[in-house]
């Protein structure tokens, strides 16, 4: 068991056959580019992605932006976020005019992830790479359904459970919890509990599913304007995860890992 959820050095990864991990998402921020609004214009990334990603789909968006000075007044904007995929789809690139973000249901480890994340940002040509980023963040989501659900109080640690570590249990329709932590200069959310059916409070990110479940979302990230630097943000994701795995084991239990090991998630 670990005993400080925010301690530096990370436990020993213990291999998980069936983990519960639905989706694991890393996202970058930066100013406005409206050059990637344009298909010809991000071409070249679409090219050097396309042996990873061969599916690309278009998808216009419009919005309103108002405005208070020096008259309130309002006006139609329009944008494109590319969202580029696998065949199977079970990993997904998006790239919008300000943000750009990777993600899979198919995690295998860190190390995986985090090349498949430098090589996305490599595929930026130098003359279209942001010249600063704001903001870059990690997350992992797990999501625990039945059976597992009713072992509960012998795979979670009960410093998470709350109301579901007593007898008022069986009648709670949903419990949940947020906590930020500052890991400066960085912030770890954790936001964990559970959900009643056909529930999300991220349906882009956690589906709705038709059966009660318990979630265990880790969440690191850092709003900071700096140079678009591929070494420094692929460091940052390894410390990230680094920080989210320690936090992930200080909250599960032993007979989690062995639960994962034997049963299908």
């Amino acid at each position: 068991m670990i005993d400080n959820p925010l301690a530096e050095e990370m436990p020993a990864e213990v291999p998980i056959a069936h983990p519960p991990l639905v989706r694991v998402l890393a996202q970058l921020r930066f100013p406005v580019q409206p050059k990637f609004d344009q298909r010809d214009a991000i071409t070249p990334i679409l090219e050097s992605l396309a042996a990873k990603f061969p599916v690309v789909r278009e998808e216009p968006l419009q919005g309103l932006l108002f405005k208070i000075a020096p008259a309130v007044s309002s006006e139609t904007k329009s944008w494109t976020i590319w969202r580029l995929s696998d065949i199977a789809g079970q990993w997904r690139f998006s790239l919008a005019r300000d943000f750009l973000a990777l993600e899979t249901t198919a995690y295998q480890n860190h190390a995986d992830f985090i090349e498949c994340f430098r090589a996305v940002l490599s595929a930026f040509p130098t003359d279209l790479r942001p010249t600063v980023t704001d903001r870059f963040g990690l997350r992992y989501v797990d999501r625990l359904t039945s059976p597992a659900l009713s072992h509960i109080n012998e795979l979670i640690r009960p410093e998470l459970l709350g109301v579901l570590a007593s007898p008022a249990s069986a009648r709670t329709r949903q419990s949940f919890a947020e906590s930020i932590c500052d890991v400066t200069p960085h912030t770890l959310v954790a936001r964990y509990g559970s959900l009643p059916p056909n529930a999300s409070y991220d349906p882009g990110t956690l589906v709705p599913i038709p059966e009660p479940s318990w979630i265990l979302d880790l969440d690191m990230n850092r709003e900071h304007t700096r140079a678009f630097d591929i070494d420094q943000l692929s460091e940052d994701a390894k410390l990230y995860a680094s920080q989210i795995y320690t936090f992930f084991r200080w909250a599960v239990t032993d007979k989690f890992l062995a639960y994962f090991n034997e049963h299908e998630k």
